[in-house]
């Protein structure tokens, strides 16, 4: 959900190519930088960006760029027939025995 007065034209983040600059990549033509996207132990903290274990990202392919090729049919099916599913069965206030609806 957005505000109505939301500017819905964001520009995505350039990951990757932050990636290159503050990544920590040792083949990287660029030198090194205090920070660094995948450490936050100097920062005082823990996983304040991305998890410290993190080593690279990668791209996601053009195909599975949207939450219905990401997530599957499996899962997408599941939640369909979770959201039509109407039980005949409901517990009572005291959650002890059920009710006919």
């Amino acid at each position: 959900v957005t505000r109505p007065d939301a500017n819905l034209c964001v520009t995505p983040i350039p990951w990757l190519s932050l990636q290159q600059i503050f990544g920590g990549d040792p083949s990287s033509s660029s030198p090194p930088s205090a920070f660094q996207m995948f450490t936050s132990e100097p920062f005082g903290g823990r996983d304040l960006l991305f998890k410290d274990s993190t080593v690279e990202l990668v791209p996601i392919p053009a195909a599975q760029q949207s939450y219905q090729a990401w997530l599957g049919e499996g899962f997408l099916q599941a939640m369909s027939a979770q959201d039509s599913f109407s039980p005949d069965v409901s517990p009572t206030s005291n959650g002890r025995h059920p009710q006919r609806l």
